[in-house]
């Protein structure tokens, strides 16, 4: 079995426990993946794609910060051109978490994905992971560490971003504030530089 290294990792612990309860859907091939539970289903799947691993990868929502369902769209059709331009196989699928309530991210299972090559996509998809599964058919979660911080999904922040986005409003987002205390910060403004600002405190 290859040995696959798991180093300390400095994402939010609260949202790596997400990634790890979240189930991995492949309803084509009518299995789900969930992290280090061995899957005889994507064993048999393996063996009919001919393949000793496979990745399931999403382009959505980079960075864990939602976008809308059609930038989500348009990012998930350039991932399928790639891996098409790649030659490798892969079958849509979808991760969703059990209870949390989060729309379900559309994702690709690929088939014969080698661990670094997955590593390298998943940096260039701006994704904070994936989930990597050997030959052994065990799924396991591959976090994929950035420069650049994790977006905190809060409702404050959702609130920030779509007014950002809109134009609508600037605000600065502070840890020390509560949720409605950011939200009530926010100014009418359509200066440029107040959105950029009001971009990167919601980032």
């Amino acid at each position: 079995m290859k040995r696959v290294d798991h180093p300390v990792s400095t994402l939010p612990p609260g949202l790596i426990q997400a990634y790890r309860d979240t189930h991995y859907q492949v309803p084509g091939l009518a299995l789900t993946l969930v992290v280090d539970q061995p899957n005889p289903a994507l064993e048999l799947a393996h063996r009919q794609h001919r393949s000793d691993c496979s990745a399931f990868i999403t382009a959505c929502n980079p960075y864990s910060a939602e976008l809308t369902s059609a930038e989500n769209k348009v990012r998930q059709m350039n991932l399928a051109s790639e891996l098409k331009t790649r030659g490798l196989a892969f079958v849509d699928g979808i991760g969703q978490h059990p209870t949390n309530g989060w729309a379900g991210e559309p994702s690709f299972l690929v088939f014969g994905l080698p661990l670094e090559a997955a590593k390298t996509l998943c940096a260039r998809l701006e994704q904070n992971g994936f989930v990597w599964s050997s030959a052994d058919a065990v799924p396991r979660l591959i976090v994929c560490e950035s420069q650049r911080a994790p977006a905190r999904r809060t409702k404050a922040n959702d609130v920030c971003r779509r007014a950002a986005r809109s134009g609508q409003f600037t605000a600065t987002a502070s840890p020390h504030r509560t949720q409605s205390e950011q939200v009530s910060v926010a100014v009418r403004s359509n200066d440029r530089l107040n959105r950029a600002v009001t971009l990167a405190a919601c980032s």
